[in-house]
């Protein structure tokens, strides 16, 4: 497992999410165990840009997000 994020950044890969599958592979059940105690920092690069992308949408308001079609359309609805 040490090995991993070096791997990752030599295969120009997410570490957090190369991490978050070799630790479902190799320690089944290990990755829930941990996600809750660190916070959810294992956010791959997507998933961060995601999370920024809907803060920057939502302006400070209580936005929703809504997924009208999965494979093509998420809205954020803001009130």
């Amino acid at each position: 497992m040490q090995f991993v994020p070096t791997f990752a950044v030599i295969a120009d890969l997410d570490v957090a999410y190369l991490m978050r599958v070799a630790l479902n592979e190799y320690h089944p059940g290990l990755l829930d165990l941990v996600e809750p105690l660190i916070g959810g920092t294992m956010l791959s690069h997507a998933e961060k840009k995601l999370i920024e992308s809907f803060c920057f949408i939502a302006e400070g308001s209580d936005g929703v997000p809504v997924i009208i079609d999965r494979d093509a359309v998420l809205a954020i609805i803001t009130t």
